[in-house]
């Protein structure tokens, strides 16, 4: 590959990069949105990770960790940022669903 043409892919790398950081950041609002709106976990579709922790009847810890390694699809707007779960993704953990049925469930592609 020539290097004007890794400069390119690295530039369209970079702005896919970009929207899926805003995307997530606007997941995150909604979140923020959705918590001063009094409603049980049970009823909200993207929780954060004391929601899902709730929903899950798991510590905090434990699904930051799962969410960490791997073991739990999550939305993060940057490395090391805030999780936000979509509640199918918590309940499809929750049943033993590997990465791949939990990413359908919460209606990510692939």
């Amino acid at each position: 590959m020539t290097t004007t043409r890794l400069v390119e892919v690295a530039a369209r790398l970079s702005a896919a990069a970009e929207e899926l950081a805003l995307a997530t950041a606007a997941l995150i609002n909604i979140v923020d949105a959705t918590q001063t709106e009094e409603k049980p976990v049970a009823d909200q579709l993207w929780l954060s990770s004391a929601q899902a922790s709730k929903r899950s009847h798991r510590t905090a810890s434990t699904v930051s960790h799962a969410a960490v390694n791997g073991l739990l699809h999550g939305h993060q707007a940057v490395p090391g940022g805030r999780w936000v779960f979509h509640a199918d993704a918590i309940d499809a953990w929750l049943r033993g669903h590997d990465a791949t049925r939990q990413r359908e469930a919460c209606g990510c592609d692939g």
